[in-house]
């Protein structure tokens, strides 16, 4: 049987993992400087609402928020939950209530998804492959790397990307390399609720011209997000199959090796990244980017990625950033809990 460890995640910066879902006006309502989520549920079961609610129906259509269609003292009695909104939030919806964007949930508590963690822990570990791969020391192997990595890169080939990782990572037969659970098994976190992780944030997509676009740089979007806050921990466990040839500590240096050329790639002039730890760096959620979920920088350190024949993905023409302070989304550490 696999060990299972116990992993902490720290939250170093604004997550958002989406659940796919978004509230409308007529699901919150601001209140005391908290946004307040409505219980339709049990706001038109209450008997107080009764004489109102056909009027609600009618109005509801208008594109009013719910605080100028429904009394405040009536709707504080039906709030599922209330969560802190940071200050540009805050006046982006005074100035204009619309849309947010929910994070995933599962029985109204808040989450993050194993799945999502372990799409992290993958992109990191297909570039230590393929990085040490392309550098190894030995000139033979050096070369039949690189040739593999080409055909790889260059054919755009993603079905047979794990048939030459996974082998350098997991013990078992052939029949079961493609299957990464069975050696890599990772837990949803732990559940919380959401007043004590989210907040409301403004995620600023910011164009980033290139030479070509200088002249005329894209117009910058705007998004409000539920975010889990930095300084949350949640707790998840990772199952090791006794056959791989990972330890979770050379995981730990690994995911951390890649998501800081993720940082430097990602790093512009004016953002406020977090102080990103030595060991356990990850990155997750909306904001994460292309450079954190392709081979981007393996194309760049292979030199793979120019002319008409180069590597075949975009590179990022906008970062996700939260609030007025430019804050880059989606940083974590992992630890080992002793």
């Amino acid at each position: 049987m696999p060990e299972s460890l116990t992993v902490r995640l720290k939250v170093l910066s604004p997550i958002h993992i989406g659940s796919g879902e978004t509230l409308s006006r007529l699901d919150y309502f601001l209140d005391g400087g908290k946004l307040s989520v409505v219980d339709h549920d049990s706001l038109f079961r209450d008997p107080d609402f009764v004489s109102q609610r056909e009027a609600f129906l009618k109005s509801g259509p208008s594109g009013e928020p719910i605080a100028k269609l429904v009394a405040p003292d009536m709707l504080r009695r039906h709030v599922t939950y209330r969560i802190g909104v940071s200050s540009a939030a805050h006046t982006s919806i005074q100035r204009s209530p619309t849309e947010l964007k929910t994070c995933i949930k599962s029985a109204g508590r808040v989450y993050i998804p194993g799945s999502s963690l372990k799409g992290a822990i993958l992109s990191a570990l297909c570039w230590q492959v393929l990085h040490d791969g392309w550098f190894q020391d030995d000139p033979a192997r050096r070369s039949a790397a690189r040739t593999s990595i080409e055909q790889l890169l260059l054919a755009g080939r993603p079905d047979q990307l794990l048939q030459t990782i996974l082998p350098r990572l997991g013990g078992r037969a052939a029949d079961r390399l493609g299957k990464f659970t069975h050696w890599l098994d990772v837990s949803d976190s732990d559940l919380k609720p959401p007043a004590e992780c989210l907040g409301l944030s403004l995620v600023d997509v910011k164009s980033m011209a290139t030479a070509r676009q200088a002249s005329r740089p894209g117009r910058n979007l705007s998004l409000l997000c539920e975010t889990i806050q930095a300084g949350r921990e949640f707790t998840f466990t990772i199952r090791l199959d006794p056959e791989s040839r990972l330890t979770v500590e050379s995981l730990l240096r690994s995911i951390t090796d890649f998501y800081l050329k993720v940082d430097a790639k990602d790093r512009v002039a004016g953002d406020a990244t977090p102080r990103l730890p030595a060991t356990g760096l990850i990155r997750l959620g909306q904001g994460s980017g292309a450079y954190a979920m392709s081979l981007l920088i393996l194309a760049d350190e292979t030199e793979l990625n120019v002319g008409r024949d180069g590597y075949r993905v975009k590179r990022p023409i906008s970062r996700k950033r939260a609030g007025a302070g430019n804050i880059a989304m989606g940083w974590a550490q992992l630890e080992l809990v002793p």
